[in-house]
């Protein structure tokens, strides 16, 4: 008798672990759908915004192309909140509040890795909705014949840029630290090719992302052999509801693996999108479609596959849209100086922001004189690192991602005493630390330096400048 009991306990102990933990997977995969629907909205701005930049580039020396017929009348006021439900089931607004509030089923810790992120992806969905209505006001209120009103919207189309860069930096934030407290724990094989199939789509699409073209040629031969041998060895999915959605997955593979095969051999971009490039054009038009629910992409019947056939891992992201500027001739854009507020800096700061600041390397640059040249990139993988920037104490700056394009800054020095610039890490994406490197001229000869830092420390450029003579 005694022995029952205890075989009774242990059973419910075990089954009662098991609820806990479906509880805790359907807290977390709330996190994914709400970034999925975030990404949905963010398609509509970017539309938005590519016809805004094509209708202020016909003032100038370009022809206005119209890239699709919506406009701001067309659409709620704010398309995460989407109050009359136009384009949600769920919208991003009420995904939010769902998250914002459970910290019991996911546990005190986690929430504090996972919500502040949360909190960063809708703050900034919310500033891209805004500037929709921003640059469409300037559109409509101001004379585009004025050089100084174009620079203006222009300035909004670039800040937009930054946007859509930093909303993907923290989407690769979040998923990460759902990995880390949710890994993936697949012990049958078949189902680990099936997954395989996502990882490796999705280094793809990040390899188009980023124009590598030696990396999207691998990647598509790899991706091409995983999903050869799943073809064959599928037969663990029997319900009929699966069989379905996993044909889906199938067909969308491969119009992916046929499409971005022909980017290299026969390219086909539309006319508005010629001044874009091919890899803008193909990324953003006939790609992501594949992947994307708005364009009854995959990604959607993946995760519904994943329930359907009790697969309990986390749901998998939708990747973002990332936006590009195109601007004329006649306006290529201008590179401001920035020169700090304090003239004549005697000691290097021992803390930044109230952050007391350590430094693990001081570098230096030598300058031909008190005005140079820098372009910032991310050093390495793409990974969701996120800086702020500091020069001679100001935050010239913050929450900056490095993930689409370097970044090219003026600096105008102090003819008296210390110039520097501050690596200061927000976050520590998935490599840790972060890593910018800066290229810059000295002497007519191109030299780049490596910056590094983490929570704790920082890095510090110095800058001296050397005597032409």
């Amino acid at each position: 008798m005694k022995n029952i009991i205890l075989f009774l306990l242990f059973f419910w102990s075990i089954a009662n672990i098991s609820a806990q933990d479906k509880a805790m997977l359907e807290a977390l995969n709330n996190y994914v759908d709400f970034t999925n629907e975030s990404t949905h909205g963010l398609l509509i701005v970017h539309r938005l915004l590519e016809n805004y930049n094509q209708e202020v580039n016909k003032y100038v020396d370009l022809p206005g192309y119209k890239i699709n017929n919506i406009s701001n009348r067309d659409l709620p006021r704010n398309l995460f909140k989407d109050e009359d439900h136009w384009f949600y089931q769920v919208t991003p607004y009420e995904w939010y509040a769902k998250i914002k509030n459970d910290n019991k089923t996911i546990g005190i810790e986690n929430h504090k890795k996972l919500f502040p992120i949360a909190k960063n992806i809708f703050k900034t969905i919310n500033q891209i909705n805004n500037i929709r209505f921003k640059i469409a006001d300037l559109i409509s209120s101001k004379d585009l014949s004025i050089e100084e009103n174009l620079e203006v919207i222009y300035k909004e189309l670039d800040r937009a840029v930054d946007l859509f860069d930093l909303y993907y930096a923290y989407l690769l934030n979040l998923e990460n630290e759902l990995n880390l407290i949710y890994p993936d724990n697949l012990k049958d094989k078949r189902e680990r090719q099936f997954i395989s199939l996502y990882n490796k789509s999705i280094d793809l699409l990040k390899a188009l992302r980023v124009k590598n073209r030696a990396k999207i040629k691998m990647e598509n031969g790899l991706l091409n052999k995983i999903y050869t041998v799943y073809k064959k060895n599928n037969s663990f999915i029997k319900n009929k509801r699966c069989i379905e959605l996993n044909s889906k997955i199938l067909s969308s593979i491969d119009a992916i693996l046929s499409t971005t095969r022909e980017i290299e051999l026969s390219p086909k971009v539309a006319a508005e999108y010629k001044l874009y490039g091919k890899h803008y054009y193909y990324y953003n038009v006939k790609v992501i479609d594949k992947y994307n629910r708005y364009g009854n992409g995959y990604i959607l019947h993946f995760n519904d596959l994943l329930k359907c056939n009790n697969i309990n891992i986390l749901k998998r992201f939708e990747l973002p849209h990332y936006f590009k500027v195109i601007r004329p001739k006649k306006k290529i854009k201008k590179v401001e100086w920035i020169k700090a507020s304090i003239n004549n800096i005697n000691s290097i700061p021992k803390d930044l922001d109230g952050r007391l600041t350590k430094y693990s390397t001081i570098h230096t640059i030598e300058v031909d004189g008190d005005e140079v040249d820098l372009e910032l990139f991310d050093y390495k993988i793409q990974d969701g690192d996120i800086v702020s920037i500091n020069f001679n104490g100001d935050w010239i700056y913050k929450n900056l991602s490095l993930e689409t394009k370097p970044k090219k800054i003026k600096l105008k020095l102090n003819k008296k005493g210390k110039n520097y610039m501050v690596l200061h890490a927000v976050n520590v994406g998935r490599r840790p630390p972060n890593t910018i490197g800066i290229n810059y001229r000295y002497k007519g000869k191109k030299k780049t330096i490596v910056l590094e830092s983490n929570l704790q420390t920082s890095d510090l450029v110095q800058f001296v400048i050397k005597d032409s003579n």
